[in-house]
C-alpha cells in the first residue's frame, strides 16, 4: 500500500457538547485500522495501521502549549496519550482495558469545569458577533452599500445563523452543564 493510500481525511461535523458522540466514532475508526493523527474543525486525518482497540477522550485546556508540560505527563502517567490538538482541544488514546481502569474524567466536576471553559471561550466570541449584527450592521450598513441586494441578504442571513448557531450551543452547554451537575449530585 502506498504511502498516499495509507492516509485518509474526514470531514465529519460534531458540537462540543457531543463529545461522546465523536469519541464512539473515533473509535470505530481505530477498530477499523484508521488511527486518528491530525484534527482542525470538522476535519480528521487517520492514518491506516493495525485494528486496535482504542478508547479517545477529548479536553478542553485554555493554558499555553508550556504550561501544558505537566497536564500531558499527568495523562501519560495514567496511560492516556496525547495524540493532538487544535485551538484549545486535546485528543488523547488509550487502549480499552487502560482507559476502563483509568477513565479520563473521573467525576462530573471535572466535566462541568471544561464545560465551563468553553462557555466562557464561546462568550468571548459571542461579543463580537453580537455586536455586529444586532448593533452595528443594523444602525451603520445599509443595502446601498452592496453591490448588489442579494449580497446584502447573504450577509445578513449569515449573521443571522452565526447569532442562532452561538444561542443554540450556549443554551445546550448550559443544559449539558445542568445534566452532569444532576448527576454529581446523585453520587
Amino acid at each position: 500500500m502506498s504511502k498516499k493510500h495509507k492516509i485518509k481525511t474526514v470531514f465529519k461535523f460534531f458540537f462540543v457538547w457531543q463529545e461522546g458522540a465523536e469519541s464512539a466514532w473515533l473509535h470505530q475508526q481505530s477498530a477499523k485500522g484508521w488511527h486518528l493523527q491530525k484534527v482542525w474543525p470538522f476535519v480528521y486525518r487517520f492514518e491506516k495501521g493495525e485494528p486496535r482497540d482504542l478508547v479517545y477522550r477529548l479536553d478542553f485546556q485554555t493554558e499555553t502549549e508550556n504550561s501544558l508540560t505537566d497536564y500531558f505527563q499527568l495523562c501519560a502517567d495514567a496511560g492516556w496519550k496525547h495524540v493532538c490538538g487544535f485551538s484549545s482541544w486535546r485528543y488523547f488514546c488509550a487502549d480499552a482495558d487502560i482507559a476502563s481502569s483509568a477513565e479520563f474524567f473521573s467525576d462530573a466536576r471535572s466535566q462541568i469545569a471544561k464545560y465551563r471553559r468553553v462557555l466562557g471561550i464561546l462568550a468571548l466570541l459571542a461579543l463580537p458577533i453580537l455586536y455586529l449584527s444586532l448593533i452595528f450592521i443594523p444602525s451603520t450598513v445599509s443595502e446601498d452599500d452592496f453591490s448588489t441586494p442579494a449580497l446584502y441578504m447573504a450577509v445578513k442571513f449569515l449573521y443571522v445563523i452565526l447569532t442562532g448557531l452561538l444561542v443554540y450551543s450556549g443554551i445546550a452547554i448550559v443544559l449539558k452543564i445542568r445534566k452532569l451537575k444532576h448527576q454529581d449530585c446523585k453520587q
